[in-house]
């Protein structure tokens, strides 16, 4: 498998797993696996509210605690300089592709693919972006998000056969 099939399927795959997360994210409640939720179609309508029983949320684990970085080596990324986003020393850089509902300049996702471990990767993140003056909102073991007065970043991390896809997606704050 060529290099770049072997991005694209990581890049898919942790797409996949991005999407995942932020959906069960945005659908977890506070509470026990009993929580329930009421849907009303609209404020003015006569529906009945419909309660919804969900699930326990996906559990995630803890994020790994901040690596050590030297802002002296920090490399930033061409398309997102102006917001002050490094590359993950030593990856390669994949496909860049540009989102047009966002208000952010360049928003978009990129790739990049490292040998390194999601842990080291996400440690890595965790380090330099508020050394950079973003705070980050949450992060876990596989994925970290930022925000800046600027923007909001999404960084997610998945391993497949000893490689690590790292998949960045810029927007709007």
């Amino acid at each position: 498998m060529t290099l770049q099939k072997r991005t694209m399927r990581l890049f898919g795959l942790v797409l996949g797993i991005a999407l995942i997360l932020a959906l069960a994210a945005a659908c977890s409640l506070p509470g026990n696996k009993d929580s329930t939720a009421t849907v009303v179609a609209s404020p003015t309508s006569s529906a009945t509210p419909i309660p919804l029983k969900l699930g326990t949320p996906i559990p995630v684990g803890t994020a790994p605690s901040p690596s050590t970085v030297d802002p002296s080596q920090f490399v930033m990324i061409d398309q997102w300089q102006q917001y002050q986003v490094p590359q993950y020393p030593g990856a390669s850089v994949g496909k860049f592709t540009q989102l047009g509902a966002t208000t952010v300049k360049n928003g978009g996702s990129l790739v990049l693919t490292t040998s390194d471990s999601v842990e080291k990767v996400i440690a890595y993140y965790r380090a330099a972006m508020p050394f950079l003056g973003w705070k980050e909102v949450n992060a876990n073991d596989r994925q970290a998000t930022y925000t800046s007065k600027d923007a909001s970043i999404s960084i997610s991390a998945n391993s497949s056969n000893g490689s690590t896809a790292i998949l960045m997606i810029l927007g709007d704050v």
